[in-house]
């Protein structure tokens, strides 16, 4: 695809950057112009199209609509102000009949596979910024891109309900869950209402970083920012980081917010990802019981 269309000087070197993991959500190049070098982005699920637990599980709960990218400016601004991680510029955002085209600036460095191969420095860096965005709070969840969201009180009864769409789902994996799915169940009927929700990101996930020689760099996707609670992001965190790198992610956490105590939501939130699959399809025993970091 010769993406020239996008700019008003030539276009000198395009490179299309190879998938990072499986099911990534965007085409990514690397574009060289005669007066500036970035990167643009299409989100390959545009125009309402749902497919996997993933996105039906993000758009019954928080409301997504994939390859919605209208309010991405502004969530890079809000980001970038709440926080010292760096994250690039939105320069342009074109809607052409091949889909949405998002323009940002490139930042430097490569893409981090592993939070293991972060530095101690870094991984406090990182904590950090993600206290300085759950410092952000709201008394609705939902996508940022929409014009309003749901009260922090419904969260539960409607992650309930969800996990139920998602267990009706379930082709051989239904006996294996079960379980697990009603204790989470048993769960969420205990739990006092939430009364504010915070800034998370839905896709938590090392690519969506830049390292250099283990050094962070930058935050690169903020697509799927929404307001959720901080616990959700935290829970689903658990699983990316070993001991030593979640001590030294707490420490520059708790240098701007207390952590949140995950020990009454651990159980029913670990539920809810393992069904949205957000690491895959794991064993169940191993997802549910998988050591806690927090």
């Amino acid at each position: 695809m010769n993406l020239q269309f996008l700019f008003a000087v030539p276009v000198l070197r395009q490179q299309q950057v190879p998938d990072v993991h499986v099911g990534q959500a965007s085409d990514v190049w690397l574009v060289d112009t005669a007066d500036s070098a970035v990167v643009v982005r299409r989100p390959r699920i545009h125009g309402g199209v749902l497919t996997g637990p993933f996105w039906m599980g993000c758009q019954a709960l928080f409301g997504t609509r994939p390859g919605s990218v209208s309010a991405l400016g502004a969530t890079h601004r809000l980001l970038s102000a709440l926080a010292t991680l760096p994250i690039p510029r939105v320069l342009d955002v074109r809607c052409a009949e091949a889909g949405p085209f998002v323009v940002v600036e490139r930042m430097p460095g490569q893409t981090l596979l592993c939070f293991a191969d972060l530095d101690t420095r870094s991984l406090r860096w990182l904590g950090e910024a993600m206290a300085c965005w759950h410092s952000f709070s709201s008394p609705w969840y939902g996508a940022l891109s929409a014009p309003s969201g749901q009260p922090a009180q419904q969260f539960h009864p409607h992650a309930a309900a969800v996990i139920r769409q998602l267990a009706d789902a379930l082709g051989g994996e239904r006996d294996a869950a079960r379980p697990w799915i009603q204790r989470a169940l048993a769960a969420l009927r205990e739990l006092p209402a939430l009364s504010e929700m915070q800034l998370i990101m839905l896709d938590l996930d090392p690519t969506q970083f830049l390292h250099q020689d283990g050094a962070l760099t930058a935050l690169v996707d903020a697509e799927l920012f929404a307001l959720g609670p901080s616990a959700l992001e935290l829970a689903a965190l658990e699983y990316l980081l070993d001991g030593p790198a979640a001590d030294a992610f707490r420490d520059g956490y708790e240098r701007v917010l207390p952590l949140p105590d995950l020990s009454p939501v651990r159980l029913p939130y670990r539920c809810l990802l393992r069904l949205l699959e957000v690491q895959g399809r794991v064993d169940w025993n191993t997802w549910m019981t998988h050591p806690t970091r927090f």
